[in-house]
């Protein structure tokens, strides 16, 4: 109970950074979505918890980001489910998993949040500034799987 009082206070943190501080950091139109890393990281090394975090984290975004209230919370959650359910299927210790799953997840939440957001497949989508912004956001994730494993070796 400790642990999941943390992760949700965790996410809150990061939710109200990302909202507040990272919009004056755009580079080449790309705000990383540390929210969704955090979420993927949880899910990915089988929190016991990782859904039901996946969708508050989604529900406290969908309240600071004055989008539809449960959009991400929806999103985050079909993404906790694949990402648990794929990694069953898959090693976990193939870097070329990790790669293509990140990359599918950031490309669904940004498709699901389009598509809602306008209900339409017709938004605006740059292949460049997706490719950027996942380069970006795989190392932020391998930063902080390099931290859980070093945080895990002194435990």
């Amino acid at each position: 109970m400790k642990k999941e009082l943390f992760l949700i206070l965790f996410i809150y943190f990061l939710v109200l950074f990302q909202q507040s501080l990272l919009p004056h950091f755009v580079v080449w139109g790309i705000t990383l979505n540390l929210v969704l890393i955090s979420i993927f990281l949880l899910n990915f090394l089988e929190n016991s918890s990782g859904i039901i975090l996946a969708f508050f984290a989604g529900l406290i975004l969908d309240i600071y980001s004055g989008s539809l209230i449960g959009t991400s919370a929806l999103a985050f959650l079909i993404l906790a489910v694949l990402i648990r359910k794929s990694s069953q299927l898959f090693q976990k210790s193939n870097i070329f998993y990790l790669i293509a799953m990140f990359s599918f997840s950031l490309l669904f939440y940004k498709f699901f949040l389009g598509f809602v957001q306008n209900f339409s497949f017709q938004f605006h989508f740059n292949v460049l500034t997706f490719l950027v912004e996942d380069f970006f956001s795989l190392i932020l994730l391998f930063l902080g799987l390099f931290l859980f494993q070093k945080r895990k070796k002194v435990n």
